[in-house]
Parts: C-alpha cells; structure tokens; sequence
C-alpha cells in the first residue's frame, strides 16, 4: 500500500507539472513584461514631465531639446 501511494505520488507531479508548465511560464513572461514595460516607462516619463526637469531644461542652454 505503501509503495502504490509513493508512485501514485509521483504520477501526480508528474502530470500536475507537465499540466501546470506551461501556464506558469506565460505568467512569468506577462510579469516581466508588466514589469519592464509599464514601471520602466512610467519612471522615465515621470523624469521627463517632473517641474524640476522643466526648470532644469531651461537653465541648460546647451541642452540637446534647445538644439531641435
């Protein structure tokens, strides 16, 4: 009895694993992409549009948005 309940077990990671791959890993992947894409986008136009950037932008005449 024992040793059915060991390999009975087993048979069940075994499919829950095989089963559970693949949705496991596209949500890893949509994590990573939330992640890099919303988050990374937002602190860099949160930078950009700061009112200390602006008056920082103004001051620096050499700056490469005076040269357009």
């Amino acid at each position: 009895m024992q040793n059915y309940k060991k390999n009975s077990t087993k048979m069940f990671y075994r499919i829950f694993f095989k089963k559970m791959s693949v949705p496991i890993a596209y949500s890893l992947i949509a994590i990573f992409i939330y992640y890099f894409f919303f988050t990374l986008s937002y602190y860099y136009v949160s930078q950009q549009f700061s009112v200390q950037n602006f008056y920082e932008r103004l001051k620096d005449e050499n700056s490469f948005d005076s040269k357009w």
